[in-house]
């Protein structure tokens, strides 16, 4: 993703990824854990000024 980011013009000092990951922390939910069940999905995004 960072690389698709950087690609279209994000500036790589922009972009933070997280570690979690979704599929083997029970805390979180996961699309490909749960087989697509629930149809619940989220991102968190934020745009800044220049």
């Amino acid at each position: 993703i960072g690389e698709d980011l950087v690609v279209n013009g994000v500036p790589p000092e922009n972009i933070t990824i997280g570690g979690t990951d979704s599929v083997t922390e029970v805390d979180c939910y996961s699309y490909r854990r749960e087989a697509g069940r629930t149809g619940r999905m989220a991102l968190f995004a934020m745009l800044q000024e220049r």
